[in-house]
């Protein structure tokens, strides 16, 4: 980042696409974060958290389809699964942002793939931190309170979206759900 003199006009921050666009998917260089072959432990997934990629991906992908660019959206928006694999690093609630990004440029298969992922991603968390036990419940209610607001924002935003099939694919699993 760079500060430079010049105002924001509005709650969101202001994104040159073009120098970002340029640099994200031309200049930088990601190395082997998407190396299925190197090991990722939980020092470089949050490292990859600390730098957003998922993030910085995701305001470009949105400024791009402000701009009506919907291809160059789709094509940063497929770069950052390329750089950070789900099936390496796991979901987060960037993954809802860059899933609805999807949903905008008219890639709602995709978009749908990825709100699954991260459904099923948190459910595997729940059902992991369920089966340690009634004497670890307390302990690990946070998380397991993190992963349900997941998947609740998920079907909000699925819905919102009008993605009514994979809405009420969420809210079945969440319905059956024991806390």
């Amino acid at each position: 980042y760079r500060f430079i003199p010049v105002k924001n006009q509005g709650p969101k921050a202001r994104v040159d696409s073009d120098l970002l666009y340029d640099n994200m998917m031309n200049k930088f260089v990601w190395g082997n974060l998407g190396d299925k072959r190197i090991f990722i432990d939980n020092n470089l997934k949050r490292t990859v958290e600390v730098v957003q990629i998922k993030n910085n991906f995701y305001e470009l992908a949105d400024q791009l389809l402000s701009e009506n660019k919907k291809e160059k959206a789709l094509t940063v928006l497929d770069r950052l699964y390329k750089i950070v694999p789900l099936e390496m690093y796991g979901t987060s609630y960037y993954d809802i942002l860059t899933a609805s990004s999807y949903y905008m440029a008219s890639s709602n298969e995709k978009g749908d793939q990825l709100m699954k992922s991260l459904a099923d991603d948190c459910f595997s968390r729940i059902e992991f931190y369920l089966s340690l036990g009634s004497s670890y419940v307390d302990y690990y209610e946070d998380d397991v309170k993190r992963e349900v607001s997941l998947v609740k924002e998920a079907m909000r935003v699925a819905s919102q979206l009008n993605r009514k099939a994979i809405a009420d694919e969420i809210k079945s699993k969440l319905d059956r759900l024991t806390i």
